[in-house]
């Protein structure tokens, strides 16, 4: 059996493209859940090529094999081996990867299948393909549009063959030559040219270019994105931001980061897709102190833009004297986002708790705390929270937003077993009221035993 030396972070991240293209809106188990019956029947019946492709996406990312009969099995097989050999070549490797899932091998791809053959290899994807496992690391550097050389390797793997020599898999991404990479370096420079001067439709000509040479040129892909947004096709500007995160590098991470506090996404910013992606939130803080908690406001506040999240304004809140710092969170990926910020307010006991009411903000910190009273003053002796290291501190909170992008559900499943909750709080205080009970009964059975035994000494 042929083993494909991906990451579980790389195929995830493919896969996340996939969803966006094939899926309207944000895909997620749910997805599955609700149409796994339909799925099934489809999957079980290898017809309607397009709705099998969209199914077979969603059982790879949300479900297993582990509930299949051995009739099921080979069904499934057969319509991810129609998948395999009919559809354009992102979507043949992801039904290679469902195959080897079911433990059987992929059929015989033919000659007109390839990633050049296929009538369906360029018909729905368009744009370019995904960057595998060949990119390598970069490091991002000035503004965008950003100059200079693109700092990716410049090599990538060997075209994937089957070790069984039974399957030729086109690969995500074609790899590139040093002759693609310095094409595509000198069209994104002409694009550069035209995007300062506000020719975005002529930028995006010359990033496109430059993206048919080297599909995981994650400047091209930036900028191409940053030329759309401005073009206001966000959904475009989105996708090619998703397949800049496929390409699983540090420079593809960074440039997602970046995007967060880039003008030039000012009107991609309300959207969801750009929120999930690049992991912007809009966040709002409050004080529930006054003159008490100025200062740590004013930390928060500093810390929560240094880590590459705009804050939309500083305010007092409606409820005063508030005893811990309290945030308010959308649905989605804005939890994973507010457990990260909780590391910059830095109070042990911060809670997070999703937003119940109509707002345009992502999150909303609200600064609580409690006192001691000086006894000769009578005024509360104010603590700090200050970080010890700020700066390490808030490049670590960037850090941690680039593996929630890369790892979102494990993320997720860290978030909810770390967080601090209304529910967790109220599980923590059930069980301190059940440990107290059992103290209690313990206590009364050793009283009466020892009364057993004080009347047997009588």
């Amino acid at each position: 059996m042929r083993s494909f030396p991906l990451s579980i972070s790389t195929l995830h991240a493919l896969v996340a493209v996939l969803l966006a293209l094939l899926i309207p809106g944000t895909a997620s188990a749910s997805s599955w859940e609700s149409e796994e019956r339909d799925c099934g029947i489809l999957l079980r019946s290898a017809t309607e090529l397009d709705r099998m492709e969209r199914c077979m996406v969603l059982w790879v990312s949300y479900s297993s094999s582990e509930s299949l009969t051995q009739k099921e099995r080979k069904r499934f097989g057969k319509s991810f081996n129609r998948i395999h050999m009919e559809s354009n070549p992102e979507l043949s490797w992801i039904a290679v990867l469902a195959l080897e899932r079911l433990g059987m091998e992929p059929a015989v791809l033919r000659a007109s299948s390839g990633a050049s053959g296929s009538s369906r290899a360029t018909g729905r994807m368009g744009g370019p393909s995904p960057a595998g496992p060949g990119a390598g690391p970069g490091s991002a550097s000035g503004s965008l549009a950003s100059e200079g050389g693109n700092s990716q390797a410049r090599t990538g793997p060997a075209a994937r063959s089957g070790t069984s020599g039974k399957t030729s898999v086109p690969k995500p991404s074609t790899q590139a030559s040093p002759a693609d990479w310095k094409a595509a370096d000198a069209a994104v420079k002409q694009g550069l040219k035209s995007h300062r001067k506000k020719k975005y439709k002529k930028a995006l000509v010359a990033y496109e270019k430059a993206l048919k040479r080297v599909p995981a040129h994650t400047k091209a892909l930036y900028n191409a994105a940053a030329a759309l947004s401005l073009l206001n096709r966000i959904p475009e500007a989105v996708q090619k931001l998703r397949v800049m995160g496929a390409t699983d590098t540090k420079d593809g991470y960074d440039r997602l980061a970046k995007a967060r506090s880039d003008k030039d996404f000012l009107p991609a910013r309300s959207d969801e897709g750009f929120k999930e992606v690049t992991g912007y939130a809009r966040v709002l803080v409050l004080n529930s102190l006054g003159e008490y908690g100025e200062d740590e406001v004013e930390r928060i506040q500093e810390y929560v833009e240094e880590a590459g999240y705009t804050v939309v304004d500083v305010r007092a809140d409606r409820l005063e004297n508030r005893p811990a710092p309290v945030i308010w969170h959308q649905p989605g990926s804005a939890r994973n986002t507010a457990y990260i910020l909780s590391r910059l307010v830095n109070h042990p006991k911060t809670m997070l708790v999703p937003i119940d009411w109509e707002t345009d903000v992502d999150i909303a910190i609200s600064w609580g705390d409690t006192f001691e009273v000086d006894p000769r003053t009578g005024r509360p002796i104010v603590k700090s929270h200050e970080l010890e290291d700020p700066e390490a501190a808030t490049k670590n909170a960037r850090k941690e937003q680039n593996r929630a992008l890369r790892e979102p559900e494990k993320f997720a499943t860290d978030v909810e077993h770390h967080a601090r909750t209304p529910e967790r709080l109220g599980n923590e205080a059930e069980g301190s009221v059940k440990r107290v009970e059992r103290t209690k009964d313990k206590l009364e059975s050793t009283g009466k035993t020892l009364e057993k035994l004080g009347g047997f000494g009588k």
